[in-house]
């Protein structure tokens, strides 16, 4: 028998009324008020959220049963960014001393408690595609074999294309408009606003290090005088312009032989895909839902244009920047010798050994007038949330995934700050504002690593080595095709 679908949202305004708002963000141009506390208490089990779920699920009873989550194998699946051998966003043995380590265990073990259930990992690969393939062997093989799989979005998504998960609309006890999850991305990826097949959410972290930022080194800001550029941040003013504008006063050749090289002084870092980084920036998407839900090519417009040609003559033109690997990058970083980097924000890992002190931004806008910072959830890298077509009872599912997710906001969500910045940088306020205005600036794009457009993003790509800006005409020539790709490639969600 079927369960009406429960709402909380009401539930949890009243509820967060009753705690301080550390997390939380506001609804205005900038982040929530940074306060001065840093730190999150993640071991009252009675915060609010914790408090409302277990009022509300609380009359559920599963008898013992054992839910099954199909993820990486520990330390995989970009969970070595958290801990090489017992890394995981699904599931730890014991709560041990790590302070994620234990958010995640308490999660579960509060869910196994309110539901009468035990969680059991299936470790399904060292990376995605051994993951995936697993997936969807079983459900061909017509096994019910697992819950509920824990992957990247990418290859949720193109799993779903071909009828592998579920339509979390059809479940009927599934809230898939409650806080813990994230709007954003169901806003995004909600077909005709009625399919959905994956989703990310407070029971995730890997969403969060999968966002770009631009590192900037404070021991160059500070020897060459500038001004700290999350001020730029805070009063709306940090655009490309003025990015560049920085980088043109730390560019120079040091190692006496005239010649521009790794060796030398850079201003600005970022690999041959420059072009897509900061145009996505600018508020722009390359594909998105247009007002019914339906995926529709937004690179057509006056304002896309005119933000990759002023990409193009600001960055890729600019003698300032540097085009260079990830390992190049965090070398000439870490050596002072860079005063911005973008990267993801997951290899803030990589960053965490160098001496001098550097902090992170949200990409710039295009000029002051845009009323917004944004920035485009690397599919590759975040993490998801799926249902296999196999599984014989959804609607048990779609309670448990959502009791996870509730109890991930008062354990996981509380340990965010300090995962992405450890423990250096958690001690940095303005660095935790920084954080805050990069977390706010997520948006989700329908062609983000999908496929169906990887002759335009290569074409962006190649413009980094163009003596001209060929995009316009490029457009003309192409957009019909590029319809036509995404045309196909939603179809199989349509049917």
């Amino acid at each position: 028998m079927r369960t009406s679908k429960i709402r909380l949202t009401a539930l949890l305004l009243a509820g967060l009324m009753l705690i301080p708002a550390l997390v939380s963000c506001n609804n205005g141009n900038g982040p929530a008020d940074t306060s001065d506390t840093i730190s999150i208490d993640v071991t009252d089990a009675d915060a609010a959220t914790t408090a409302l779920v277990k009022k509300t699920y609380g009359m559920y009873d599963y008898d013992g049963y054992s839910f099954r989550i199909l993820g990486f194998d520990q330390g995989c699946g970009g969970a070595n960014l958290i801990d090489e051998d017992t890394g995981s966003e699904i599931w730890y043995e014991e709560m041990g001393s790590d302070n994620y380590q234990s958010a995640v265990y308490k999660r579960n073990k509060l869910t196994e408690e309110l539901l009468n259930i035990t969680i059991n990992p299936i470790w399904g690969g060292q990376n995605v595609y051994d993951l995936i393939a697993l997936a969807r062997r079983l459900v061909d093989n017509q096994e019910n074999a697992y819950d509920m799989v824990v992957a990247n979005i990418d290859r949720c998504m193109r799993a779903a294309m071909d009828g592998y998960f579920y339509n979390y609309y059809d479940i009927d006890t599934f809230d898939l408009r409650a806080d813990w999850w994230d709007q954003k991305l169901v806003d995004a990826y909600s077909y005709a606003n009625s399919k959905l097949y994956t989703i990310v959410g407070h029971y995730n972290v890997f969403d969060d290090y999968a966002m770009p930022v631009v590192f900037y080194n404070q021991a160059v800001v500070e020897e060459n005088h500038l001004t700290d550029p999350a001020e730029y941040v805070r009063d709306g003013t940090w655009t490309i312009d003025k990015m560049m504008e920085d980088a043109a006063k730390i560019t120079k050749e040091i190692t006496g032989d005239s010649v521009m090289t790794v060796d030398d002084s850079w201003g600005f870092l970022d690999n041959s895909y420059v072009m897509i980084h900061f145009i996505e920036g600018c508020d722009t998407l390359i594909a998105g839902p247009d007002a019914d839900g339906i995926p529709e090519i937004k690179i057509n417009s006056e304002h896309y244009v005119n933000a990759a040609e002023h990409v193009y003559n600001a960055i890729v033109c600019s003698p300032s920047y540097l085009s260079t690997d990830n390992d190049n990058g965090i070398t000439i970083f870490s050596d002072d010798r860079a005063l911005y980097y973008y990267e993801m924000l997951g290899c803030i890992n990589q960053l965490r050994t160098m001496e001098s002190t550097f902090s992170l931004l949200p990409l710039p806008k295009y000029n002051e007038e845009q009323l917004k910072y944004t920035s485009t959830v690397n599919t590759v890298w975040s993490t998801a949330l799926s249902v296999p077509i196999t599984n014989t009872d959804v609607d048990r599912t779609g309670i448990i995934m959502d009791v996870l997710g509730g109890f991930s906001t008062d354990t996981v969500h509380t340990t965010l700050y300090e995962v992405l910045l450890g423990a250096r940088l958690i001690r940095q306020p303005d660095t935790v504002e920084m954080l805050r205005y990069v977390l706010d600036s997520k948006q989700y794009d329908w062609s983000k690593e999908f496929g169906w457009a990887n002759s335009f993003t290569n074409a962006l790509a190649g413009m980094t080595k163009d003596t001209s800006f060929t995009l316009a005409s490029s457009l003309r020539s192409n957009l019909r095709v590029l319809e036509k790709s995404l045309k196909l490639y939603v179809q199989k969600i349509a049917d």
